[in-house]
Formats: C-alpha cells, structure tokens, sequence
C-alpha cells in the first residue's frame, strides 16, 4: 500500500503533519476531509531518497522563478478574471489552469502557472500552490485564496481579487500622473540648462571677451558657472551618482525611512496626497480580506506589507497588538494618532454596525475619489509653474548673453 506525506489544518486552524498508508491520494484526502481537516498538501512518498529529491526539486523551482520572473500587476488582473470566470462557469481548478497556461504569453509567467497546475494535481492546495511563487502571489493574494476555498467561493475572492487588482493599478497610474510630469520637466529643464552653459554661453563668452565688451554681473554669474560646470563636470556627475547611492541606502535603513515618511507627510499637498493614497490603500485591503472571510489580526498582519509607509506600517503593528488584546480597530487607531479622523470613524460605524467591509469599501472609494481631486488640482498647478521655471532658466542665460551685445551696439551707435 503507498504511503503518504500530508499536512493538514485542524478546526482550530493548527497546522497537522504526519505520514501515513492508504489506497490512493484521493482516498486519503476524503478521510482527512471526513475527520475535519482541510487539506493543505498530500504527496506519495516510495523511498527517503526520492522525498528528499523531491524537496530538492521543490526549492530549486521556486528559486528559479523568484529570480527570473518578471509578471506585471495587469497580467495578474487578467490572469485573476479570467480564473474567476472560468470556475465561476464550473470548470474544475485543473482545467482551468490548463486553459489559463495555453493562454498566457510571456513564458516566466506560463512556467509558474503550469508548476502550479502539477502541484495542485499531485495533492497541493491552490493556496499553498501559489504561496511557492511568493514574488508574483503575495500574502495577500493567497491569504484570499485560501479563504475563497476552505468557504466554497474561489471564484467570488478571484474577482474581488481581479477586481482590487485593477483599482490599485488605476491608483498608481494617478500617481505617476502626479509624480512624472514635474520630473519630466524639470528634467528637460537641467538638461536644456547644461547644454547652454557646456555649449552656448562659451561661445557667446569668447566672442565678447574678443571684442572687448565689459560684462555686466548678470552675465558674469552666467559665464563663471559655465566654466565651474565644464572644468567639474566628471566630479558633478559623480557626486550626484554617490548622492543618489546613499539617498538609496537611507531609504532602505528603517529610521532613514522612517525620516523620510515624516518629511513627506509634512509636505504641503504633496503630504496630504500621500496619506490619501495609503488610506485608500489601507481601506481597500482591509475590506478586500475582511469580505473573504480572513481573519481580523491576519488581515492587520498583511497590511504591515501592503502599505507603503513606515510610520503607518508601526501604527498597524500598535493596532494588530491592541486588538489582539481585546480592543476594537478603531479605539485602536484613535490611540497611535496617525490614521485621518474620517476613516477612523468610517471603520467605528463599521464596527457598531456589523458592516465593516461595506465601509471599508467605501472609505476606499472615498480616498480614490480625494486621490483623483487632488491629482488634478495639482497637475493644473504644476503645468504653468513648471513652464514658469524652464521660461525663467532659459531667459535668464538669454538675456544674460545679450546684454553685453546690447551695450556693444549703444556705444557703436552713440
């Protein structure tokens, strides 16, 4: 008779592991489904060597995909509708991945779906299947799954899911509408700079120097940066590459972030946008889990990583451990004051009412609304200040060039 390697989660939700002789792989999973147990993973082992081979075989695959895949949040959304329809419409999970795998283009994408498929065929659950390729499936999205299985809705999490999926990509894309076109210019506006102080101005200086012309302070600011940019160009365009290095490694130190997190979150506008955009963040999560049926201080776990900030990620470990203790979320975050009034009392209507996800989602729907108000109001802004910036650069070298022409020609002419 073939013996089984299975882990399985009791009522309680503890983890159960343990080896064991039956029939079949099928058989073996029905009687642990009959005692209480939901099956997380069921393998054949024939002999020690082949077990340890296959955990070998295991490790290698993940590592192979975490290091060369490179799957876009679009191509999940659509891979996560497309799931969702297809069980929806009753075609086992299989079949569906089988379908989905002859589908997909980009091949580092098609090698993880069909490692999934042979996993959930050998006994793996989709959950655990997924949690293997952790750089394309995050916490999140298999904590969801896992839920939509154990209650029977896999397809109405895989559309939430779809579907959270694309209001997160429609909240980056303000972001970037926000962020992009100032960068953009006054990129254009350095670079058009450089190349009239490296090129222009020497040219414009020789030639007045040759005639004699007195400079005037305007012009003679230009001149000597022209000449400071051109005889430090290498050792400039190293001290900003050194910069940016080590704004990098601060960033990545917790307390240099966490630095930087307060910086901006005093910033006006720019401050308040933030907030708004990890609110919405925050709220679209947490009702995303809350809905699926996944536990309240799991859901606080998981949103430790979905956020971005490291001054809301400390006030969501201050809340996990408050309700852990018996309080409810919002006193919770009234206590580590740095969660906006609105949606603390949004989510202690939620609370009172026994409807948290609804006001979750609309807590979200209502900081994605601030978000796309703000973002408008603030490229109408930025589009005029930024032309201002590149007119005032510009004309202010121009000018700086001409004036000693100017003064050339009223002497020539008196």
């Amino acid at each position: 008779m073939p013996n089984f390697f299975y882990r399985a989660r009791d009522l309680q939700g503890k983890l159960v592991t343990g080896n064991t002789d039956a029939v079949s792989l099928q058989v073996l999973k029905n009687d642990l489904r009959n005692k209480g147990f939901l099956v997380v993973e069921i393998r054949e082992i024939k002999d020690q060597a082949q077990a340890l081979s296959a955990k070998k075989d295991d490790k290698k695959a993940t590592v192979s995909f975490s290091l060369f895949n490179r799957v876009s949040q679009k191509e999940l959304a659509i891979f996560s509708r497309q799931f969702a329809t297809l069980i929806a419409a009753g075609v086992p999970i299989a079949r569906t991945l089988n379908t989905l795998k002859s589908q997909t283009k980009k091949k580092a994408f098609k090698d993880i779906i069909d490692d999934v498929l042979k996993r959930v065929e050998g006994g793996e659950s989709l959950a655990r299947a997924l949690e293997r390729h952790s750089n394309v499936f995050n916490k999140l999205y298999t904590s969801l799954v896992r839920a939509g299985e154990a209650s029977g809705t896999l397809d109405v999490i895989l559309a939430r899911i779809a579907t959270y999926l694309e209001k997160e990509m429609a909240l980056r894309n303000q972001v970037k509408q926000a962020v992009s076109y100032p960068i953009f210019v006054l990129t254009i506006a350095l670079a058009l700079s450089a190349f009239l102080l490296m090129f222009i101005v020497p040219m414009f200086a020789g030639f007045l120097t040759g005639m004699g012309a007195k400079l005037p302070l305007m012009t003679l600011i230009v001149v000597n940066a022209s000449h400071f940019l051109i005889n430090n160009f290498i050792a400039i365009v190293l001290l900003l590459l050194v910069s940016v290095f080590l704004f990098g490694r601060f960033l990545k130190n917790p307390v240099g972030r966490e630095m930087f997190d307060l910086f901006i979150f005093r910033l006006p506008i720019f401050g308040p946008l933030y907030m708004k955009i990890e609110c919405s963040r925050f709220a679209r999560t947490f009702g995303s889990m809350t809905r699926s049926g996944v536990p309240i201080l799991t859901s606080l776990e998981i949103l430790e990583d979905v956020l971005s900030s490291v001054v809301l990620k400390k006030g969501i470990k201050f809340i996990h451990d408050a309700v852990k203790r018996g309080q409810t979320i919002s006193d919770s975050m009234k206590k580590t004051d740095k969660f906006p009034m609105v949606l603390v009392e949004m989510i202690a209507i939620g609370e009172e009412t026994g409807h948290l996800d609804e006001m979750l989602d609309k807590a979200a729907d209502y900081y994605d609304d601030e978000v796309e108000t703000t973002v408008k109001a603030l490229s109408s802004m930025l589009e005029p200040a930024m032309i201002v910036i590149i007119g005032a650069i510009v004309g202010f070298i121009v000018i700086a060039m001409y004036l000693p022409i100017f003064s050339l020609y009223q002497a020539i002419v008196k």
